[in-house]
């Protein structure tokens, strides 16, 4: 019907451009275990709207509008999709540093090939129904142009009297903070203004310029307290494992363990459960834990903190163990040179060293990485025999898909990363054959996997070669890795931190490990 045609195909054009623009940040929402932000009817209107304005403007302009859209789709859907986070404009041009260190190929690392390719048909049914669009509508677009954009600069006042734009600061979020309020601005004003207006409002409230103070914040020492002091012995061996998520102790293809030597590790060894919480990028991760710090999730800390007067492994240094570092990545990468000299490491040992000792990296985005296999095969060869205190970063975990499926895992849904995983697991129970008896091995993940449906925690093992350790009876909570950090300082009788605990409510505190009470 002529009549009908009218009025349909516009209508179909804004619901699917409006649609296009709630389903990017709906992808954060419906990820296990994301955070949970309550989004308010305003931004579905706001959609709506501003996709109304797009039929005024012009079929030219129109097609200019849906192509950035898709860019836009593109990258905030693959971001989200990959680490479980909205980006805002600021977080994302940090993160920019970080890739820009690794290189193109990291960013194609993590594309989500069906997502991308549902949002190039959006774009190409936006240019179909556009094409098509009745003449009587193309007509009267400077009249209903105007009003449209006065109605969707009205919704966005509404907004902002509800979230001023002096909120987005940092100095402001800051401010907040010390009075224990650990609101998130910056993610509220995603869900109610979007992520095109949340970056103006970036801009005009300086937020992107701004320089990053960084507030010093520790956890209380009180929930691991009851925790048993374990035999530890002062030959000490710290693995952080990429993406090692909680569940990947369980996972099986047809009865065949994914990581069958941690699986049975964990059986003689003491398991805690540690938050998966990504926080920006993973070295904030390795800062929780051997700083005894709360990381902020918007900034690098390495990046904007240059002293680590609380750093474990400058404590291990002045006890004569003489801390060494090794990574399969380079020193650049996330300023971890820089911040492992400052933390107290005697020696470093990343991708520059291990080249120049023989070790052949693979070239792959991070501008080449040192596998895992030849890592501890590298470090094996190097076992003391007196007190130490080693740290090792993984990275094959990292790269799935740059090495074939190994074909107990081909028909798998993530085939391509259990082959990873159980490649760590291979490189770690062959080094770990290779200890001493009575070395303490510790493991742990730096945070969930970027897939499916990954736990909210990740394992921390605490295991002495030679000894069954028990693990706590019952399901202990899920602690934060500065919890558990306070927990190694006990553990290996280290001072306390020079950092008070600033007395934080347990609600407040609560609102710190969203996964504390689960």
């Amino acid at each position: 019907m002529p009549g009908a045609k009218k009025f349909l195909i516009p209508m179909l054009l804004v619901l699917v451009t409006a649609g296009a623009a709630w389903g990017i940040q709906l992808l954060h929402f419906l990820r296990p275990g994301a955070y949970f932000y309550m989004t308010l009817p305003t931004l579905f209107l706001v959609d709506i709207v501003a996709a109304t304005l797009v039929l005024f403007l012009g079929r030219r302009i129109a097609y200019c509008i849906f192509f950035v859209q898709l860019v836009l789709g593109i990258g905030l859907g693959n971001y989200i999709a990959a680490l479980g986070a909205l980006p805002s404009l600021t977080t994302s041009v940090r993160q920019y540093s970080l890739v820009s260190d690794m290189g193109l190929m990291a960013i194609w690392d993590h594309v989500n090939v069906p997502l991308t390719l549902l949002l190039c048909v959006v774009f190409f049914v936006q240019c179909l129904l556009a094409r098509r669009l009745p003449s009587a509508v193309v007509g009267v677009r400077p009249v209903l142009a105007i009003a449209t954009a006065i109605v969707l600069l009205g919704l966005h006042g509404i907004v902002s009297l509800q979230a001023p734009y002096g909120e987005l600061t940092i100095a402001h979020e800051q401010a907040e903070a010390r009075k224990g309020n650990l609101k998130n601005f910056i993610m509220e004003s995603i869900v109610r203004r979007g992520f095109c207006a949340t970056a103006l409002a970036e801009v005009a409230s300086g937020r992107l310029f701004e320089k990053n103070v960084p507030i010093e914040r520790t956890c209380s020492d009180a929930a691991t307290a009851h925790l048993p002091l374990l035999p530890v012995t002062d030959r000490i061996v710290m693995v952080q494992v990429e993406s090692l998520g909680g569940e990947l102790l369980d996972a099986s293809v047809d009865g065949k363990a994914v990581m069958p030597f941690l699986a049975g590790l964990r059986q003689s060894a003491f398991t805690l459960r540690m938050d998966a919480t990504k926080k920006l990028a993973s070295a904030n991760s390795d800062y929780e834990l051997l700083n005894t710090r709360i990381a902020d999730d918007k900034i690098l800390q390495y990046q904007n903190v240059a002293f680590f007067p609380d750093s474990i492994i400058q404590n291990f240094s002045q006890r004569g163990l003489a801390p060494e570092a090794w990574h399969g990545v380079t020193g650049q990468y996330m300023e971890l040179r820089d911040a492992y000299q400052r933390m107290g490491f005697s020696r470093l040992h990343f991708k520059e060293e291990l080249e120049k000792d023989g070790v052949e990296p693979i070239n792959i985005g991070f501008n080449g990485v040192v596998t895992d296999d030849d890592l501890f095969s590298h470090i094996e060869k190097r076992i003391p025999n007196r007190p130490f205190f080693w740290f090792i970063i993984t990275m094959t975990m990292h790269m799935q898909d740059y090495q074939p499926a190994l074909p107990q895992f081909a028909h798998a849904p993530w085939g391509g990363f259990y082959s990873e995983c159980y490649r760590t697991d291979a490189a770690l129970q062959t080094f770990y054959a290779a200890l001493p008896e009575g070395t303490t091995f510790i493991v742990y993940g730096d945070h969930r996997p970027y897939y499916g449906n990954p736990a909210p925690y990740v394992p921390f093992l605490v295991a002495v070669k030679g000894r069954t350790l028990a693990s706590p009876e019952g399901t202990e909570p899920v602690f934060t890795r500065c919890e558990v950090s306070h927990y190694l300082r006990r553990l290996f009788s280290l001072p306390p931190t020079s950092l008070p605990w600033d007395g934080f409510t347990e609600g407040q505190a609560a609102r710190c490990n969203p996964y504390a009470s689960k």
